[in-house]
C-alpha cells in the first residue's frame, strides 16, 4: 500500500468547499439532523464524558449538548487539515466527527491517530 496516495483531488475538493461557504446557512439542517442522531447515540453510551473533542466544528451544537468538565474543537480552511492533526496521547473520551470523514485520504493513518488519543474506554463517533 503506498502512504502518499492520494484519493480525492485537493484542488477540486478546496474548490468546492469555498463555493459552498456562501451556502452553508442553507445545508446547515443536514448538518443539524446528522449531529442529533450522533447526539442520541452517545446518550446511548449511559455514561460521562470528561475530555471531549470535535474535529472540524461547524457549530456550538455539542458543546452546548453534552456534559463534560473540557471540550476542545479545532476548525478549518482548508480540506486536508484533518489528516495533519496531532492528538496529545490518551487525551480524550469522546472524539467526534460530523460530517467529515469522507474527505480524508490516509483513512487508516487518520484512525490511528483517533486511537492514540482517545483513553482506553474512549470512544470514537463519526458521520461520513
Amino acid at each position: 500500500m503506498v502512504d502518499n496516495q492520494l484519493i480525492f483531488d485537493r484542488k477540486q475538493l478546496q474548490k468546492n468547499l469555498n463555493r459552498f461557504q456562501g451556502f452553508k446557512a442553507d445545508y446547515n439542517w443536514f448538518n443539524d439532523k446528522i449531529a442529533n442522531i450522533i447526539l442520541e447515540n452517545i446518550e446511548l453510551q449511559n455514561r460521562g464524558f470528561d475530555a471531549v473533542f470535535e474535529i472540524n466544528k461547524i457549530s456550538n451544537f455539542f458543546q452546548e449538548n453534552l456534559q463534560y468538565n473540557c471540550f476542545e474543537s479545532c476548525c478549518f480552511d482548508e480540506i486536508c487539515d484533518e489528516e495533519k492533526i496531532n492528538f496529545p496521547l490518551q487525551k480524550y473520551d469522546l472524539i467526534i466527527s460530523n460530517s467529515d470523514l469522507h474527505f480524508i485520504n490516509n483513512v487508516p493513518q487518520f484512525l490511528a491517530k483517533i486511537k492514540s488519543a482517545l483513553k482506553s474506554d474512549g470512544f470514537f463517533i463519526a458521520s461520513f
